[in-house]
């Protein structure tokens, strides 16, 4: 009996994942090495000290206090709830906690990390449905772009050839100008489909943001008011310069014609965390615009969606695949008569084809 209780005290002391017991209010009676170092709380500290509540939280935390208060939970069986873990020095880690009873009032909680599985899952569904999206944006583009080349040059030869009234030489100027649209289209579906993964350096925001604005300064009219709030000492980022540009002219271009009595752009960076408790640059552009109706917020994201003229509707297709691309998310806010507000999220990241240019920056 007593070499059987040193060897589970030896198991449970040595585990490669975080363990600790616990009574029905969540109190640490226990806890083993990896728990300690992952809280970094000593263990001495956390046993009889410290609530299972003080380090975990997230939509799914009221799970777990049901299966203590309720005991709902049968002896022996095995219940795993994704929460989120935060340490002593305030990292929060997205965790699968999974909670056994051991008897009345007595569990045993184990803490694994899932933050890299979250993340795998979530680039390959990105992954394969931009590949998806990709192809048949390459099929329609090769079919299309052949016949409408034989259509412009077939209209070009007889508008010359023929002796054309005013009415007729105008048709055909429409059908020119209908067939130089399309190929726009085309041109704009074939850089999407095209777009590569990103070419990254280590990059920071705030400078590069500031490059920008004096890149576009001459779209901006006098009435339009542009507003830096950027946070200081920010961490490097990973990016594709040339493709985040293009999603940043994008976002200001939209802003700009969604003010066309004049206004104000603000601009922001700051330094937060993403729902796997990892740190990101948050970069918001906010405008005291139009807006954009209700009904048509779903359908931004939408190839071909527009409601402005001689707008081909991928601008912001492209922008989420080329943040999508970059492990990051794209939220855009907006009310009528009141304003849009397009938030950009990017994680802080070294790649690793980033980190043999590290030495030149340090």
């Amino acid at each position: 009996m007593k070499a059987s209780k040193e060897n589970f005290q030896n198991l449970f002391e040595n585990a490669g994942i975080a363990l600790c017991a616990i009574n029905g209010r969540g109190v640490i009676g226990l806890a083993n090495k990896k728990f300690s170092e992952i809280s970094g709380i000593k263990k001495t500290e956390l046993q009889n000290n410290r609530n299972i509540f003080d380090f975990i939280s997230g939509e799914n935390v009221g799970n777990v206090r049901l299966l203590l208060t309720k005991k709902t939970q049968k002896l022996g069986e095995l219940k795993n709830i994704e929460c989120i873990f935060t340490n002593s020095a305030g990292k929060s880690i997205l965790m699968l906690l999974s909670l056994k009873r051991l008897a009345e009032n007595k569990y045993i909680i184990s803490l694994t990390d899932i933050t890299s599985i979250k993340r795998s899952e979530k680039n390959t569904y990105l992954q394969k449905r931009q590949k998806e999206i990709a192809r048949l944006a390459s099929g329609i583009a090769h079919e299309i772009r052949n016949p409408l080349s034989a259509i412009n040059t077939s209209v070009e030869i007889l508008k010359d050839a023929l002796k054309l009234s005013g009415q007729e030489r105008e048709l055909m100027n429409i059908i020119l100008e209908e067939n130089k649209h399309l190929d726009m289209i085309i041109k704009e579906f074939s850089y999407y489909a095209r777009l590569l993964s990103p070419e990254v350096t280590l990059s920071h925001i705030n400078n590069f943001i500031e490059e920008t604005i004096q890149m576009n300064e001459d779209k901006f009219v006098d009435n339009i008011e542009v507003e830096l709030k950027l946070q200081k000492d920010l961490p490097l980022i990973s990016i594709d310069k040339s493709q985040m540009r293009t999603v940043f002219e994008h976002i200001i271009n939209n802003a700009i014609e969604a003010m066309p009595e004049g206004g104000n752009l603000e601009i922001s960076t700051s330094h937060s965390k993403n729902e796997y408790g990892e740190d990101q640059i948050t970069i918001q552009f906010n405008d005291n615009g139009i807006g954009i109706k209700e009904e048509n917020m779903e359908k931004i994201f939408k190839p071909f969606f527009s409601t402005k003229e001689n707008n081909y509707g991928m601008g912001l297709t492209i922008c989420e695949r080329i943040i999508d691309n970059h492990n990051g998310e794209i939220i855009i806010q907006s009310k009528v008569d009141i304003g849009t507000k397009v938030t950009i999220h990017l994680p802080v990241e070294i790649s690793p084809d980033v980190e043999k240019v590290l030495p030149r920056l340090i």
